[in-house]
């Protein structure tokens, strides 16, 4: 992509996150910047040069409040969550589409998934306090995750976003069972099942979160967080607006990106068709 197109996405995707934080302002609800978007704002104070998504956090019962608010935001903007965003399965992911801006996703194995800009969401839900109970949470999301692979467009389970790696493998084979199962039931089940399943710490007080419907690799016991990083957030500066961030940003980072202060180009961070 050209940089003069990647200037536009930018420009959009600023508009986007300025529009929710004023629209979440008024009505009390907290998101953070999140992921490539985060390291963006720490480093450079902008968007990744080469980036071209952009990514928020926020807590579970914030994200409810979004939900139950979506018919006020301003008809530009379009908040679907799976199903609802594309007749088929793609994956777990909420985004905020803006209607005005339109591009196509690369690797998208749902075609029916609107061509706009889409700022992703990522939702924040109470993890289980000890690391083996947090492997077995992340087991079953992956068991309801392969059976909504029998729901995909597309069943390619090697690509990018699906919960195998390499063709042949048996975790593919796993994935391919799961999948004929899932076909037995409709996508709307499945993904009932799936939000029943990942809320089903909340409330417990376990000191610990994750990013519940991140890319199902992302989903693994070391991307816990502690709860207390998006209970008291640092405001931190986006193209000279601050928006709030977890609150141990330094530390995620870290974890996430290891020496995040100096820039290393990831061809893997593009998700538009150049």
């Amino acid at each position: 992509m050209d940089n003069s197109r990647l200037d536009e996405i930018h420009d959009r995707y600023f508009e986007v996150l300025s529009y929710l934080d004023d629209f979440c302002s008024e009505h009390e609800i907290t998101f953070y910047l999140w992921a490539g978007t985060l390291l963006g704002a720490a480093r450079d104070g902008d968007f990744i040069q080469w980036d071209d998504d952009a990514d928020v956090a926020m807590t579970g019962e914030d994200f409810d409040k979004l939900m139950q608010l979506r018919d006020k935001l301003d008809k530009r903007y379009l908040l679907l969550t799976p199903p609802q965003k594309g007749k088929h399965f793609s994956d777990f992911v909420v985004r905020l589409y803006d209607t005005q801006t339109r591009v196509e996703y690369r690797d998208e194995v749902d075609s029916t998934v609107p061509d706009y800009l889409g700022l992703d969401i990522f939702v924040m839900e109470e993890a289980p306090r000890t690391k083996v109970g947090m492997l077995l949470h992340c087991l079953g999301i992956r068991f309801i995750y392969g059976l909504a692979l029998g729901h995909r467009e597309r069943r390619e389970f090697s690509t990018v976003g699906s919960a195998t790696a390499d063709r042949g493998s048996f975790e593919e084979f796993v994935a391919r069972c799961l999948a004929r199962i899932g076909r037995r039931y409709s996508l709307r089940a499945i993904m009932n099942r799936y939000r029943r399943f990942v809320r089903k710490y909340r409330g417990h007080g376990t000191g610990y979160v994750y990013a519940s419907n991140d890319q199902i690799t992302e989903i693994v016991p070391k991307k816990r967080d502690t709860a207390d990083m998006y209970k008291k957030g640092r405001r931190l500066a986006l193209r000279g607006r601050e928006f709030d961030a977890p609150y141990n940003w330094e530390f995620w980072l870290k974890r996430n990106y290891g020496d995040w202060r100096t820039p290393v180009r990831d061809e893997g961070a593009t998700h538009l068709e150049h």
